[in-house]
């Protein structure tokens, strides 16, 4: 009996990185793509009428950061492996990502063979991790950096030096080119992982942490 493919979800905004990694994965024999979704309401979509083993998600959307659409997709499907794939090297989103349920976070610069290597190991429920930060991520989720702000991601904390300049929720939107309902999640989100009441406390612990530096 010959094993089922793996199947590969891709939700990449930008084509042709996509359409690179679309034809190395019809390269491989023990694998096949999915699908392709630009942003995660595509991929929500997709979900919920197809099946799907691995999710390559990048993490920096157009629409969205692909940190939010980790959330989305894992209630739609709890059980599909999410693998994160993005141009920045930031181990704080890297352990971020892991806390919330992915399977993994690898980088675009990566070999397309170890890449390839990553889906099959998420695939089978194994841990994926760019090795050159394992470390520093395993240190963070083990609790060796739990800071004050360690979970934020990037674009809160661009979010964070937007609302110390003194931006409202509808600027920010504006200033990043994201939905107003979006930038107010994102300060909702802020406000809750500082422990704090409002934007203006967030920005001054923000400030006292050492996080707007």
């Amino acid at each position: 009996m010959i094993d089922a493919k793996i199947r590969v979800l891709i939700v990449e905004d930008h084509l042709v990185f996509a359409e690179t990694m679309s034809l190395a994965l019809r390269a491989q024999s023990d694998m096949e793509v999915a699908g392709l979704a630009t942003d995660a309401g595509q991929a929500m979509n997709y979900l919920k009428n197809h099946f799907v083993d691995v999710v390559l998600l990048d993490m920096r959307l157009d629409k969205e950061e692909g940190l939010d659409a980790l959330s989305k997709l894992r209630e739609v499907d709890p059980e599909v492996a999410i693998l994160i794939l993005t141009a920045v090297r930031d181990p704080r989103s890297a352990a971020f990502a892991v806390a919330h349920g992915a399977a993994g976070f690898l980088t675009k610069d990566m070999p397309l063979g170890e890449v390839m290597r990553g889906i099959r190991d998420a695939s089978k429920g194994r841990a994926v991790m760019e090795p050159s930060m394992a470390s520093e991520v395993l240190g963070i989720l083990s609790g060796r950096r739990q800071w004050i702000g360690d979970d934020l991601t990037k674009r809160e904390v661009e979010v964070l030096r937007l609302l110390d300049l003194g931006n409202s929720a509808q600027e920010i939107a504006i200033e990043l080119k994201i939905s107003l309902n979006t930038a107010r999640n994102h300060i909702a989100r802020i406000i809750s992982k500082l422990n704090c009441h409002s934007m203006l406390e967030a920005v001054s612990i923000a400030r006292r942490e050492g996080i707007l530096e």
